[in-house]
């Protein structure tokens, strides 16, 4: 728990223990209880500012031990949601030999990742015996999923995040490669851009520059240029989440979408953009889409793997 405390303060050190707990999700008593301790340890130096307000400064001896606990890497999947003609959860969906929450472990394992969080609308007998299966995953439940945007599953991550992550859209189908390529990359705020755009109906158009997102919108007449269509993998830094928590927090609207924030400048300063020709990579949001991609996508992802 100090390393929680340790990381967000390191993040935003103008915070009051009671802001600590809401971001944290833990009770006051065990966030005073633990800034004690790393008082004691010497982790932290503490500034009062006002009568309610301190300021928390790391050590070196903090910072240290910090950077002694960098080594975990994080995967966050919204995953919630259901495809009613299977009349089965979007993990549940086989594709081929494996279903798609176990092909996510796949890829996501292969490529290093230590540890994944899935938000999932409902977390059945199957989900609990994979959490069971595999040490290194856990399920969170939104079972508001069906009156919520996207950004409210992710928000109810909060208590587990204390590092940047990937952030992918669970009911997408991808090659193993773009994993590693947006992991290799430097860039802290960054997301895969087709460049090549499918006839769909939910599509995300965005124009960019130079490799930095300027704009997204559904509506592509509302944009000067299309460079090409969001994919639904991104790599965000913990301390721009932590940004997009609060101000989601504060819009009062839980129909919203995370990736609306990835170009609001009072959040990114600069959001980058990793622009691919032919990805090989589908999604499934309805039988029709699950039927192609059994007969066009998986087929050449096979070939690929």
């Amino acid at each position: 728990m100090i390393k929680k405390i340790l990381k967000l303060i390191f993040k935003k050190n103008l915070i009051t223990q009671r802001e600590i707990s809401e971001y944290l999700d833990i009770s006051l008593g065990s966030v005073n209880k633990n800034i004690k301790m790393a008082l004691l340890k010497e982790l932290i130096l503490v500034e009062r500012i006002s009568y309610r307000e301190s300021k928390y400064i790391l050590t070196p001896k903090g910072k240290d031990f910090l950077n002694q606990q960098e080594n975990t890497s994080l995967a966050i999947i919204l995953l919630a949601g259901k495809v009613k003609s299977l009349d089965r959860s979007l993990g549940e969906v086989f594709l081929e030999d494996k279903t798609l929450v176990e092909r996510h472990i796949w890829i996501l394992e292969k490529n290093k990742i230590e540890k994944i969080i899935f938000v999932v609308e409902e977390k059945n007998e199957y989900y609990s015996n994979l959490e069971n299966k595999y040490k290194n995953i856990q399920f969170i439940e939104n079972k508001l999923y069906k009156k919520t945007g996207n950004m409210y599953s992710l928000y109810l991550t909060r208590s587990r995040i204390q590092e940047d992550f990937l952030l992918l859209d669970g009911d997408l189908v991808y090659e193993s490669d773009i994993i590693d390529e947006i992991l290799k990359n430097t860039k802290k705020n960054i997301t895969v851009i087709d460049k090549n755009i499918d006839e769909r109906d939910d599509i995300l158009y965005v124009d960019t520059k130079e490799n930095r997102l300027k704009n997204l919108s559904k509506d592509r007449l509302s944009l000067q240029n299309i460079s090409g269509q969001l994919m639904g993998i991104s790599k965000i830094e913990y301390k721009s989440y932590l940004k997009m928590i609060g101000k989601f927090t504060k819009i009062n609207n839980s129909m919203y979408f995370y990736e609306y924030f990835f170009s609001d400048k009072e959040i990114f300063e600069e959001f980058y953009t990793l622009e691919k020709n032919n990805i090989i990579w589908g999604e499934i949001d309805n039988l029709k889409q699950y039927k192609y991609l059994l007969k066009y996508i998986l087929p050449k992802l096979r070939e690929e793997e």
